[in-house]
């Protein structure tokens, strides 16, 4: 269907637009590159209504891109009824994020959310889309499921509720309490499906199947990393609301998202802190003893300090469901804004601080001080994230998320936590658990993983089938292992059904690799590779897979070629540099596993393997620096502690050597054993990007 965009396009000129000029005539855009070239374009449709409007042209093959410039839909007065650039920095051509990138693809990364009832329809053998919608927007199937099942129900004579129709019992009520501030839920519906149905589009995730049914069931959920969200909590990227929403008391205490959204109107049930008065006595909370603002001040509002906003896509404000208490102190700690300072800029953090501990109630213990620890990688980290994975008031995700970069510190703590987490009642951790099954050794690996094959929920599943089939080594998974067949065909649809994807063509790889098919794993990742160059995960699959077949020559010249397009290069100059070692030329080797340790300074591993290089070559000294260096910079790194004081021994600096030796044994305390620097996204494993 084509349609006319509005506003009027016609005779609007832009400016230089992500190093292209942009003329628009009628529903056609002429995009001008480098050397004057121009390609011209359809304009298919306006996407969105309000505080922002893209469109969407046809660029061939039945694929629909979203320009890089937008309407700003607000009144003028507000600063809208303007045309801006959705990039501050303008990604280059061939990046995911160019306008004519994966992540600007509608058929792909938008339709499913903003229509009803999209079939993607790509067609893999002619790499075109046949995409067709049943509503162009969010129409009421998309909530309530097909309405020729209601009509077909109701006609049978025998009506029955549809399974996930979201029908609210009349018994579900908030009910004031009369010894306590706040209501409590009566009546609720444990296996209510509302979170269900809104999650898949309200969250960062990785699709499974279909919005219906149970959250982990649908969707892979994103866990609090480093990236997306700040190390407490905060919304960072755009990460949307469920990962907010999970880690708040809210969620904790059984509200749901119609509690406060109206979701036929798309409006709040109520107006300001009436809204919140709904369950929490104003008497109590809307009072200048708890706020500590004057009355009906724009700190007075609940929202301004419970809820603060962050922009995105240039003008759409979205506010935090943390529902958190500021913490000042924390929050320039981890360089996220907080509300207080954000009002008060000529307050000190400690200022601000100081203030709510005088006259408001004490800030509750936070995880951020543990996530922050882990991210900097400091030797207090282990003990923290033990810390919190001990205490079961955390929320799952931010014990999922501990978990996870647990992850990082190899020993028989992280063992133990893993055990655990395969027993936990909630598919966060049972996922993250599954998903950490290299740090295992392979008879364990197989005895905690293989049972997940048959969890309740599908994202635990396929997380586990993951974990087997792209574990290093290999295992060995009899077909007949319980529940593997079922679970091995849902990780192959789900990733089918994102074989458009470098990353579902990676990880379907992955499986014929598993299954010893390795002309058909070798053909899967030259297709992922043809349709996203840059692909970290394809490109390091397909060397990989050269090496397996102990063809290093090939795998060389995948990376070579990588090296020229991918945009995270360390990673490749380390696998580079590892490829040469195994070629018998490690002097050459030197070069690319440098330049990965220049690049990323951060990843403790490649200074390690630099140090130990440059050691083989008889280059002591500078092995003995370069180790120096990855040491103060990542002081809980064992395999750096460990060779450092072999090294310092070798050349006879035998004090130095006592010390690193002194502070390994202090780092190797029970609760904190030692740390192995991370694998780098992309590495090993399934690729599965949260989107």
């Amino acid at each position: 269907k084509n349609c006319e965009p509005a506003p009027d396009l016609r005779g609007l000129y832009l400016a230089p637009v992500l190093g292209r000029i942009l003329a628009v005539a009628g529903p056609v855009v002429e995009v001008r590159g480098p050397g004057d070239a121009a390609s011209t374009y359809p304009v298919r449709y306006t996407f969105g209504v309000e505080p922002l409007q893209q469109y969407l042209v046809d660029v061939g093959s039945g694929r629909l891109q979203a320009l890089p410039v937008a309407w700003d839909a607000r009144p003028a007065a507000e600063g809208g009824q303007r045309w801006f650039d959705l990039q501050d920095d303008p990604a280059p051509p061939g990046s995911p994020l160019h306008w004519l990138g994966p992540a600007f693809t509608w058929n792909d990364s938008c339709a499913a959310c903003h229509s009803t009832g999209v079939d993607k329809g790509y067609d893999r053998a002619a790499r075109r889309y046949q995409t067709t919608f049943a509503e162009i927007d969010v129409g009421c199937e998309a909530c309530h499921g097909q309405g020729s099942r209601h009509v077909a129900s109701a006609r049978s004579g025998h009506p029955e509720p549809m399974p996930h129709a979201l029908v609210k019992p009349d018994t579900r009520a908030w009910m004031p309490q009369p010894d306590g501030p706040i209501a409590k839920l009566q009546g609720a519906d444990p296996s209510d499906p509302e979170l269900g149905r809104c999650a898949p589009c309200h969250s960062r995730r990785t699709a499974l199947e279909p919005a219906t049914g149970a959250v982990h069931d649908a969707s892979r959920i994103a866990l609090l990393e480093d990236g997306l969200y700040f190390a407490n909590g905060q919304i960072l990227d755009e990460v949307f609301v469920l990962g907010s929403f999970l880690q708040s008391k809210m969620h904790a205490a059984g509200v749901v998202c119609s509690d406060c959204h109206e979701p036929h109107g798309l409006k709040l049930r109520a107006r300001g802190n009436t809204l919140c008065a709904t369950c929490h006595r104003p008497e109590v909370f809307d009072t200048v003893e708890h706020h500590l603002h004057p009355p009906e001040s724009p700190g007075a509002q609940c929202t301004a300090c419970h809820m603060p906003q962050r922009t995105y896509m240039g003008v759409d404000d979205r506010a935090d469901h943390r529902f958190g208490v500021p913490q000042p102190l924390l929050a320039a700690e981890v360089g996220a804004p907080d509300p207080c300072v954000e009002c008060h800029p000529t307050q000190a953090p400690a200022e601000a601080a100081e203030a709510i501990g005088a006259r408001g109630p004490r800030s509750p213990a936070s995880f951020g001080e543990a996530l922050l620890a882990a991210r900097r990688d400091e030797p207090s980290a282990a003990a923290l994230l033990v810390e919190v994975l001990a205490e079961p008031k955390q929320p799952a995700i931010v014990r999922a998320t501990a978990l996870q970069e647990l992850g990082h510190h190899a020993g028989p703590e992280l063992l133990r936590q893993i055990q655990r987490a395969t027993e936990d009642a909630d598919p966060l951790m049972r996922r993250t658990a599954a998903g950490l099954a290299d740090a295992l050794p392979p008879a364990l690996r197989q005895s905690l993983v293989v049972p997940l094959l048959q969890d309740p929920s599908r994202s635990v599943r396929v997380e586990a089938v993951g974990a087997l089939i792209g574990a290093a080594p290999p295992l060995a998974v009899s077909p007949d292992a319980p529940g593997f067949r079922r679970a091995r065909e849902e990780y192959r649809r789900v990733q089918e059904a994102s074989a458009d994807r470098a990353h579902g063509l990676t990880n379907l790889a992955l499986l014929a690799r598993f299954d010893g098919d390795l002309a058909s794993a070798r053909d899967l990742l030259e297709e992922a590779i043809a349709l996203e160059p840059a692909d970290l995960a394809a490109n390091l699959g397909l060397a990989d897979l050269h090496r397996a077949a102990g063809h290093e020559a090939r795998a060389e010249a995948a990376l070579r070629r990588a090296l020229a397009v991918v945009e995270d290069r360390a990673v490749v100059q380390h696998a580079l540099g590892l490829t040469l070692v195994r070629l018998g030329r490690s002097d050459e080797a030197l070069e690319p596993l440098a330049a990965a340790h220049a690049t990323r300074p951060d990843v403790a591993r490649y200074g390690y393997v630099y140090a130990v290089a440059l050691f083989d070559a008889d280059r002591r000294d500078e092995a003995v620096e370069v180790l120096g260096r990855v040491h103060e910079r990542h002081p809980a790194d064992a395999d750096v502690l460990e060779t450092l004081a072999a090294y310092c021994e070798a050349l006879g600096q035998h004090d130095d050597a006592r010390r690193h030796r002194d502070a390994l044994r202090s780092l190797r305390d029970p609760r904190q054993q030692g740390a192995r620097g991370a694998a780098p996204a992309g590495a090993r494993g399934a690729a599965v990007p949260d989107r």
